[in-house]
């Protein structure tokens, strides 16, 4: 048989023939171990507060011991146990318990065991009639009402006790559950809770008892106890040996509930015991209860608790998320639209790629109604956009789901659209902003990114990573008007800072392809650009001057472009593209220009006077380029002249059609030492005075060189008329002594007391007269000396009287020391 029943109790006699305690009923056909086994199992203490004559109404209050036990072959025992205090001797202790022995285990029942629980069914003493009807029926006391009622009262407890319970199937790390309750009814109600917030089939698994004074005996896996059990309640106890459940939370184990136990508990919360059946129909007996299984049926409750929309912690509103999204077919289908309204209504607890795989999922098990899901997936990657990269499956998905749906589109760019245009106003990485780009495109949203022309799209065309990606974006997908922007930034940066658009326009760059293709009407400047860029990857641009004028004509045909002066400067920005210009390459320009006001407005002044201070050398192509200058600066007369073009201008091509005022000029400039660079000004100085000093012109006496030296004498100043006398002691002294026509002219010169001259030159005019030609005196002889005399005579006749009375004092004293020629003796 399925069942079998077995009756136990201290009897006079019974089974076994003599007295004490034995089977009083049992089947004629009972296995001796079974019979065995179900004794083990039978014995029953009453608590120690029990009287040792109790009255029927002590009786009445005794707990009943409702044990479930299963044994190694499969098979089940549900005992009943009560005490009825004195035997047939009248000796204190007895109890009666009635037994079912179930050979094919607990499905025999019809019910879970724990419904057994005050069953009519169950017999208290040897005496009473068996009961009519079936073997078993379910007590009165386990129903929903009165469970619901008891979670209501309990519920802080709830999840912890559930949670032990489930950890309680884990052969490795399972452990008892002690229920420490006053009343055995309270224990029963507790299982009755586990076994209905479990799945069948481990509900069938779970062995219990409601009552025992020995808890430490019993091998069951929820034990009952009374507060006055043997049991120590030690730390060690509470919180490593068992999982203790106390009235006092003192005496009871640390809380650490499970997920699947808060669910749980939040079911019964809502009085929706129903939904347990529900989501574990479909379930089968794990065979070991492991993660993975917990992780099982937490998904699955979630899943039922949130599609019947009731309120989960927020964990358990991503459990279920996670595993409706992994399944297909049946098994979440018929949680899809409940599910998906707590998801809109709970999106923030969710996490966003999971949220986009959810969208995902529901479209795929065709779902209707997903509108609201994907809008407020919109919302949600919109807002996350500034914190992190989107999912790259999720929002192809998504792009590809609202170009397809207009309809969708429209509901959910009405939803979007502030959003986007917050985000949007910020900085955002270039990646993000082209994924926003796309959104809005399918979004018809494509306004809200107009402002990001200028302030994101437009740089990065130029210059990071994501220079292609942009290019490709604006030439494929790009609305016009976001294009224009982008166009119209670009050429701000041809006008102000071309350098940075012509270094990201290689001729094969998605840049320069986008740009080749693109409506550049209006916009001549970076038409100029794009032109000469082409035309030097053709080769046709020639060289840097003939660019130039080819730019400048391009641009100066474009009406109120530019004022002139920037004109230029733009134009050497875009051909020389920061490379320095020459200083030939500037003359020339200045040559082009001429204008002179044009030359001062533009850069091309200041870069020809930076190009003059650097050079260090008179060469050709210097000395050109500040003639041009002073030429511009003549023809300029509202500006005065820079010392620098004039200085450089006049030293640099001293001849015989340089001006007496242009000398002076430059003497007087030397001579004032101003802010000019000392190489060029050692250099301005070694010509000048070498021109000078030129033998060769020095032969050649005329006025216009003693005019010359006036302007030295006048305007040198002393370090200058110094720097004469070292150079004529230098250059003059060795040439003097051999050439009778060079000592009578440097006479003629140097004699007589300049008009205008400063007490500088008169000093000077003695240290040559007596260094430079005094030693010449005795070396020449007198034949030449006559001959020096002659030409003296000749040009300059008033002066012979003092060549011949100088000539006379240095025959007869000598060359003469005096002050002044110590004082240039050293003079540099």
């Amino acid at each position: 048989m399925a069942i079998q029943e077995f009756h136990y109790t201290s009897a006079e006699s019974g089974l076994r023939g003599s007295p004490g305690f034995q089977f009083v009923k049992a089947p004629a056909d009972a296995d001796p171990s079974v019979l065995r086994q179900v004794e083990s199992l039978v014995a029953y203490e009453p608590p120690r507060s029990a009287p040792a004559r109790p009255t029927a109404e002590d009786l009445e209050r005794m707990p009943v011991s409702l044990s479930y036990s299963r044994l190694p072959d499969g098979s089940a025992v549900l005992c009943n146990t009560t005490y009825t205090g004195l035997d047939y001797s009248g000796r204190s202790g007895n109890f009666y318990a009635h037994a079912l022995y179930l050979s094919e285990g607990p499905q025999a029942l019809g019910m879970q065991a724990v419904e057994a629980w005050r069953s009519p069914s169950w017999q208290h003493s040897a005496d009473e009639p068996p009961r009519a009807g079936p073997a078993l029926q379910p007590g009165p006391v386990m129903t929903t009402a009165r469970a619901q009622a008891f979670c209501a009262d309990r519920h802080a407890r709830l999840a912890c006790f559930l949670s032990d319970v489930l950890r309680g199937f884990d052969p490795g790390d399972g452990k008892q559950v002690i229920v420490v309750e006053d009343e055995a009814d309270d224990v029963a109600m507790w299982l009755y809770v586990a076994c209905a917030s479990l799945p069948a089939a481990l509900a069938e698994r779970l062995t219990f008892t409601t009552y025992t004074r020995r808890p430490y005996l019993s091998p069951h896996a929820v034990i009952g106890i009374s507060p006055d059990a043997d049991f120590s309640f030690s730390y060690a106890e509470i919180a490593h040996h068992y999982r203790v459940h106390h009235l006092d939370p003192d005496r009871s184990s640390p809380a650490d509930p499970l997920e699947w136990a808060e669910i749980a508990a939040e079911v019964w919360r809502a009085c929706r015991i129903d939904l347990f059946s529900s989501a574990y129909g479909w379930l089968p007996d794990p065979g070991v209860v492991d993660s993975g299984y917990v992780d099982e049926l937490t998904g699955v409750l979630a899943t039922a608790a949130a599609a019947h929309g009731l309120w989960l912690p927020a964990r358990g509103v991503v459990s279920a998320v996670t595993w409706a999204t992994s399944r297909t077919g049946q098994d979440a289908e018929r949680f899809w639209g409940g599910l998906m309204e707590t998801a809109v209504r709970r999106h923030e607890d969710i996490p966003l790629a999971l949220l986009g795989a959810m969208c995902q999922a529901a479209s795929r098990a065709g779902e209707t109604g997903t509108g609201s899901l994907v809008a407020v997936l919109v919302s949600r990657l919109v807002a996350a956009v500034t914190e992190e990269e989107p999912d790259g499956g999720t929002t192809r998905w998504l792009l590809a789901r609202l170009r397809a749906e207009p309809e969708l589109a429209r509901v959910v760019a009405a939803r979007t659209r502030s959003g986007l245009d917050r985000v949007l106003s910020g900085p955002l990485p270039v990646a993000r902003v082209l994924w926003l780009a796309r959104l809005a495109e399918a979004l018809g949203l494509e306004d809200t990114l107009l402002s990001t022309g200028e302030r994101i799209l437009g740089p990065a065309l130029l210059h990071g990573p994501e220079t292609d990606a942009v290019a490709e974006y604006l030439a494929e997908h790009a609305d016009r008007h976001l294009r224009d922007r982008v166009l119209d930034y670009l050429n701000e940066v041809a006008t102000h800072e071309p350098e940075v658009l012509l270094a990201a326009l290689p001729g094969s760059s998605p840049v320069a392809l986008w740009l080749a293709t693109a409506d550049l009407t209006g916009r001549s400047v970076l038409i100029v650009t794009l032109d000469l860029v082409r035309a030097r990857a053709e080769g046709t641009a020639g060289d840097n001057v003939t660019a130039f004028q080819r730019v400048m004509t391009a641009l100066r045909s474009e009406p109120n472009v530019l004022p002139a002066g920037a004109v230029i400067d733009l134009a050497i920005k875009v051909v020389w593209n920061g490379t320095p210009v020459s200083v030939r390459e500037a003359a020339e320009l200045v040559h082009l220009v001429r204008v002179p006001e044009t030359v001062r407005e533009s850069g091309l002044w200041a870069l020809c006077l930076a190009l003059l201070a650097n050079s260090g050398a008179l060469d050709r192509d210097v000395t050109g380029l500040a003639q041009s200058l002073r030429q511009i600066a003549a023809r300029d007369r509202s500006s005065r002249e820079e010392p620098l073009v004039v200085l450089i201008a006049v030293t640099g091509r001293l001849n015989g059609v340089t001006t007496l005022a242009d000398l002076c000029e430059a003497v007087s400039l030397l001579g004032r030492q101003p802010p000019i660079p000392q190489k060029l000004r050692v250099a301005a100085e070694e010509t000048l005075l070498g021109w000078y000093l030129d033998p060769l012109r020095l032969r050649e006496w005329s006025q216009r060189l003693a005019d010359e030296l006036g302007c030295l004498a006048r305007y040198g100043g002393r370090r200058l008329i110094g720097e004469y006398v070292r150079h004529a002691r230098e250059r003059l002294s060795r040439e003097v002594r051999k050439s009778a026509e060079l000592l009578a002219c440097c006479f003629a010169l140097w004699w007589p007391e300049t008009d205008g001259g400063a007490d500088d030159w008169s000093e000077a005019r003695q240290v040559l007269l007596a260094d430079v030609l005094a030693p010449a005196v005795k070396k020449l002889g007198e034949e030449r000396l006559v001959t020096a005399g002659d030409r003296i005579h000749r040009q300059r006749r008033e002066m012979y009287p003092e060549w011949r009375h100088w000539l006379d004092q240095q025959r007869t004293r000598g060359r003469r020391l005096g002050l002044p020629w110590l004082i240039y003796k050293k003079s540099p």
